[in-house]
């Protein structure tokens, strides 16, 4: 009889569980695009990014209570993928606002000088159009495997997720992904943040 050992494997972790209020979320991040219309550009092709909001600046008066209370939140979801991985205890090092625009996308990259990154969706009004994260595996099976009448996770080249309101998903730092275009005439809103051990001196972000 096989016993099947699973080494290295890519895990994508997924919930809508979490508590927020979306309108308020919104909110915050125009009110950030306002003050910094030029925002940062890292990954994305068009749509706007807020600068880092780093882990330093949680210990201070002027977050907002209901960005505290996300923290918490995803505090809690990271510690349960932390735990089921085995990996140590890990911090928020940074977080960030994303608006992504018609025909707004983001490039092939990862997040490096963390372990386990994630992206929060707030505003997603048509999902259909606004565009998937991709997940792309990286051991060069696509070399090997011929076509299939179907794909599972185990002989798939990416792997995809709409993106829908309050839907959380965390994932390694080190797993590349992109996000698709956002074909709608309308903006998605989203986070995205790093956890880490320890909180570096410099973070590599989306």
């Amino acid at each position: 009889m096989l016993k099947a050992d699973l080494w290295f494997p890519s895990i994508v972790w997924a919930t809508e569980d979490i508590d927020f209020d979306t309108k308020w979320l919104k909110q915050y991040a125009d009110q950030l695009r306002t003050a910094n219309p030029e925002g940062v550009k890292i990954s994305n092709a068009g749509g706007w990014q807020s600068r880092s909001i780093e882990y330093p600046e949680f210990k201070e008066s002027t977050i907002p209570p209901q960005l505290l209370k996300l923290k918490a939140q995803l505090d809690s979801a990271v510690g349960e993928a932390s735990a089921q991985a085995g990996l140590p205890t890990l911090h928020l090092n940074n977080l960030w606002f994303n608006i992504n625009g018609h025909k707004d996308h983001n490039m092939l990259h990862d997040h490096q000088g963390s372990l386990i990154s994630g992206v929060l969706y707030s505003n997603v009004e048509e999902p259909d159009l606004m565009g998937n994260i991709e997940f792309h595996r990286d051991d060069h099976a696509i070399h090997y495997i011929p076509p299939l009448d179907r794909y599972n996770h185990f002989t798939s080249h990416k792997g995809s997720y709409q993106p829908r309101e309050k839907i959380l998903l965390l994932f390694p730092s080190w797993l590349k992904h992109s996000v698709n275009s956002n074909m709608s005439q309308k903006e998605r809103y989203s986070l995205s943040f790093n956890y880490g051990p320890g909180a570096p001196d410099k973070i590599w972000r989306e």
